[in-house]
């Protein structure tokens, strides 16, 4: 650095810090904190400077800085103000953030992640006795300044002092933006996350809990403890440990941790991950066979009841891994490369109903999806490749929002649908009968919970709709029709056809007053104009399968 620029930036940095009252009022606090063993940001933290490109600079800009606020007769020299060793309360997390290879390492495994992002939010997770020390570290300071007889610090501790981890946020943020064009943002859906631990003080914040009179807070520390295998721990004790520490009283802090805690001899290490934000898929599905489910099955505990469901499942010819889900999720997944998904539609059919017409609106939500950034021509593939199955074809590939997900519930509980099925009955219906059945409209059944799902469904008594019914023979002198109903979301078509040993009323069997049952159903059409229509697409999907089929 230039003498000219280094001067430059020091004399405004200065007089940055010298316009803060606040700042100014702590800034003598800055050399006993280093005599403790602070670094120099960690220093800017204890003194609540919230100026964010102050953090950013080198550690010998710093040290000219405060050197200048040195007005003691014995006037430091500014070297001396840089700590050779690893500082006692971020263990080298902030102190070496504007370390070379540090830097490197983190921006080498972001453009090596493979993800795709236009901005990224960052979260930085320290270890718990980080934090305990910077407390730890505050109140030394405060008792340090009471013996006296000054006052330099608010007693609202959690106001006082800048968390390192914001500190460390507001260097590389930044920094990642300026040098490789990676947009910072505090809220984001992709995410970099950095976890640091420290095993030499890994205990410090469980020691600090347990010193705690509230049991809870034991507990819930002896809770984490036994399930150490769970990804989130660091945090949730780091949370316990804050919670803990703005209840506890500093003379018990400050007897395990004497002047902010002890040196140290090793640095804190890190380990980088990377999560997406739920991507949103939208479109329309056909379910062209009676043999696969909406989504996968899954079996219960019980051994009993997974027998049963194995049964009927190899009964209807159902493949397990064979679902509307998979098959749609498959093909995403070469795309866009995410981890898991989850499937959710404008209502359900049974496994054994087809879904036809226009088909039934849908969503998928892609957790941590690396790519996102598709064309039009990318899209028309995708609809195309599922296709190629023949047993679900899908329409109107799109991505979509997660507040769509809430068109797509309200649409699967209020909209009507239109049902086609096939009706077997005791007896030959006489016309006076069919005329009777395509006279009623607008007629409300009440629905107890079927049996066939009782047991995952809530016992009770549902008010549905039929909007319109009609009947029509098969063929002639025969007990098979065709029946076709619109009804209100949600209503049991089979239940009402065959009465369900009584539990909906009226039902087609007591209009007819015999036995009937049903034989096959479709579902002819949903109700639910979502999402948007992609005709050029659907007709480029179409001639994109015709292409490879005749390849």
């Amino acid at each position: 650095m230039e003498e000219s620029s280094l001067e430059g930036l020091v004399g405004y940095f200065t007089r940055v810090l010298s316009q803060n009252e606040i700042v100014r009022k702590k800034m003598s606090s800055v050399f006993p904190l280093i005599d403790f063993g602070c670094c120099l940001r960690c220093c800017l933290c204890f003194l609540s400077v919230r100026e964010l490109s102050v953090y950013q600079q080198q550690d010998k800009v710093l040290s000219l800085v405060f050197s200048n606020f040195d007005t003691s007769e014995n006037k430091r020299d500014a070297e001396t103000l840089i700590i050779k060793e690893i500082c006692v309360v971020c263990f080298g997390c902030l102190q070496n953030i504007l370390n070379d290879d540090f830097l490197n390492n983190i921006t080498t495994s972001i453009k090596e992640s493979g993800y795709e992002f236009d901005n990224y939010q960052l979260n930085i997770s320290l270890p718990a006795s980080c934090l305990a020390r910077q407390y730890a570290m505050y109140y030394s300071i405060v008792e340090y300044f009471r013996k006296k007889n000054e006052c330099l610090f608010d007693d609202k501790v959690e106001n006082d002092f800048v968390k390192v981890k914001e500190a460390m946020k507001w260097v590389l943020g930044p920094y990642l933006s300026n040098k490789h064009h990676f947009t910072f943002q505090f809220k984001s859906e992709f995410l970099v996350k950095i976890d640091y631990k420290h095993e030499e003080t890994a205990q410090e914040g469980l020691a600090i809990i347990s010193s705690l009179e509230k049991s809870n807070y034991k507990r819930k520390i002896y809770e984490l403890e036994k399930e150490k295998e769970k990804e989130k721990q660091t945090n949730e004790i780091s949370s316990k440990v804050k919670e803990g520490l703005n209840e506890m009283d500093k003379k018990k802090l400050l007897e395990g941790l004497e002047n902010g805690g002890s040196k140290v001899e090793t640095r804190a290490v890190f380990d980088i991950y990377f999560e997406r934000m739920g991507v949103y898929i939208a479109g329309r599905y056909n379910k062209l066979t009676r043999n696969i489910s909406q989504t996968p099955w899954s079996f219960g505990d019980e051994e009993e009841e997974q027998e049963q469901q194995e049964q009927e499942q190899q009964e209807r010819g159902k493949e397990i891994g064979n679902s509307v889900q998979e098959m749609i999720g498959i093909v995403l997944k070469d795309y866009f490369q995410f981890t898991s998904c989850n499937f959710s539609a404008a209502g359900r059919e049974d496994i054994d109903v087809r879904m036809l017409g226009r088909g039934r609106p849908f969503m998928m939500e892609l957790t941590n999806a690396k790519k996102i950034n598709f064309d039009s021509k990318l899209f028309v593939e995708m609809q195309a490749k599922i296709n190629q199955n023949k047993n679900v074809i899908i329409t109107d590939l799109q991505m979509s929002s997660k507040n769509d997900m809430s068109i797509l519930k309200k649409g699967a509980e209020y909209h009507k649908k239109v049902y086609s099925c096939i009706v077997w009955t005791e007896k030959e219906l006489n016309e006076n009968q069919i005329e009777k059945i395509n006279s009623m409209k607008e007629f409300v059944i009440d629905q107890g919970t079927p049996l066939r799902v009782l047991h995952r469904r809530a016992v009770g008594i549902r008010k549905k709709m039929i909007h319109d019914l009609n009947c029509r023979r098969l063929r002639k002198h025969s007990n098979f029709y065709i029946v076709t109903l619109t009804t209100q979301a949600g209503t049991y078509i089979k239940e009402f056809i065959h009465g369900d040993f009584g539990r909906t009323k009226p039902n087609f069997r007591m209009l007819i007053d015999c036995e009937a049952d049903i034989l096959e159903l479709d579902v002819l059409s949903v109700d639910l104009e979502f999402p948007k229509t992609m005709e050029q697409q659907n007709i480029e999907a179409r001639n994109w399968l015709l292409t490879q089929n005749t390849k």
